[in-house]
């Protein structure tokens, strides 16, 4: 039996469950439909006849057989198919893969016959280019094997992805530059928008869920990962097209000599390499930051934790020692926190540790290393002299006692200190500070409870 990795499957269940995704493919499909009903009536209509020409609405027979099938096909393949729809999807394509295959094939043999009489009829006399009608063959075939994400056949659904998001990024970059007039060309023969703007979004909803099963899964993951590759995707897919554009205006101006055209876009090339290289890093150290925030930070308090307190303490130690500076460590316990819980519920028990954390933060230096490393136990490193310490330590019991707490009915934040001190020529670990400051807290804890049952004793003899 196959060992079930927990990871994979959180990932896995994270993608299908996320709603950007979902709405995403959504959007795209009902935007797909609605144009190919518009260009349908706009056709029918002869809207052509007003002056709107058949470069921007006219649509054939062929490619609205198409898109109409690949977007049901589609529209089958979304969230957890069963087997059924599964099958229903791959008819559908196979079927909207005729038409195209169809205009392939007659352009190819070069017998000048309209593949929309071959189809029963012309609905609009523009016509759908070969590059068009290929990338609808390639967007039938990735649907027939969608969502295979194992063997070869895994293998060959990305290939049909790469080469179907080559041909559209080429047709709307030709489109681009001819908007631009970046380049001398015209309309003639060009794929009609409506044509390209479907073939767009289809092919987006085709790459969002294959990215769900294919090698192209980084780019919908929530980790770390995905959240870089979705960053730099667009830069990477729109830097060459801007190269392309600047350079074929830079030669059309004919403002330098040759050998100088190639040396400032060589020289422009490698600078927005640079800027792109700076990004990612700038990108990946603030993912590490947060990588390591998350990992050395309470959730609750926003104080470091003890893995946090250990590797930051460690340090100010070495620090002080190297100095011969004394490094003192003063240990915090909150009183009756079990009792509170029990009493008032564990989201006043929160609320004191949140309060004690505040207490903390106000009462030391930014340079001292402050931690919650416990439930209900909190821990202070810092470079302080005993006097020093023992001032401290003082100072935030009489601040807690005056700090009065309302999720507790309005009593005053207990705690009980100890504390250690490393002295100029004793050397100590960080563990021996925090075994001995640990020591300290509790008798402190002992000395107030016997305080407190004494006066009791007296206050009834």
């Amino acid at each position: 039996m196959q060992e079930r990795n927990p990871a994979t499957e959180l990932r896995q269940f994270g993608n299908y469950a996320s709603y950007r995704l979902v709405a995403l493919q959504v959007v795209c499909l009902s935007a797909a439909g609605l144009i190919a009903v518009g260009a349908l009536f706009a056709s029918i209509l002869l809207v052509s006849s007003r002056g709107v020409t058949a470069e921007w609405i006219g649509m054939t027979l062929d490619p609205l057989i198409a898109a109409v099938g690949c977007g049901a096909g589609l529209a089958f393949c979304l969230a957890r198919p069963t087997k059924g729809l599964i099958a229903a999807s791959r008819i559908l394509a196979c079927a909207a893969a005729i038409p195209a295959l169809v205009n392939v094939i007659l352009r190819v043999r070069g017998t000048g016959v309209n593949p929309d009489h071959v189809m029963g009829g012309s609905i609009h006399p523009g016509k759908m280019p070969p590059v068009a009608a290929i990338a609808f063959v390639l967007l039938a075939l990735l649907i027939c094997v969608i969502r295979n994400s194992k063997g070869i056949i895994s293998y060959v659904a990305d290939c049909i992805v790469f080469l179907l998001g080559l041909l559209v990024l080429a047709m709307v970059s030709s489109w681009v530059f001819t908007l631009s007039h970046t380049f001398e060309a015209s309309f003639v023969d060009r794929t009609p928008a409506v044509v390209l703007c479907m073939l767009v979004l289809l092919s987006v909803v085709a790459f969002s869920v294959r990215a769900q099963h294919g090698g192209f899964d980084i780019l919908v993951d929530a980790g770390v990962g995905g959240r870089i590759a979705r960053f730099l995707a667009p830069i990477v897919l729109t830097i060459p097209f801007i190269r392309e554009a600047v350079r074929a205006r830079v030669v059309r101006l004919h403002v330098f000599p040759e050998h100088a055209e190639a040396a400032v876009l060589g020289a422009m090339t490698a600078m927005l390499s640079l800027a792109l290289l700076i990004l990612i890093a700038r990108h990946v150290r603030r993912m590490e930051e947060e990588i390591q925030g998350l990992s050395l930070r309470d959730e609750l308090t926003g104080l470091y934790n003890l893995r946090g307190f250990r590797l930051l303490a460690e340090q100010a130690l070495r620090l002080a020692t190297r100095s011969q500076m004394p490094f003192s460590v003063l240990f915090v316990d909150v009183d009756q926190l079990k009792q509170i819980n029990d009493t008032h519920g564990h989201a006043a028990g929160s609320t004191l540790l949140t309060e004690t954390a505040t207490l903390l933060t106000a009462s030391f230096r930014e340079t001292d290393v402050i931690a919650r490393i416990g439930g209900d136990e909190f821990a202070v490193a810092g470079q302080f002299s005993l006097t020093g310490i023992r001032i401290a330590a003082q100072r935030l019991e009489d601040q807690a006692a005056a700090r009065r707490v309302g999720a507790i009915g309005g009593k005053p934040l207990s705690v009980s200190v100890g504390y250690a001190t490393s002295a100029d020529q004793r050397r100590v670990t960080l563990q021996d500070l925090l075994d001995e400051a640990d020591t300290n807290m509790y008798d402190h804890k002992r000395r107030k409870k016997d305080g407190g049952r004494l006066k009791a004793a007296g206050a009834n003899p």
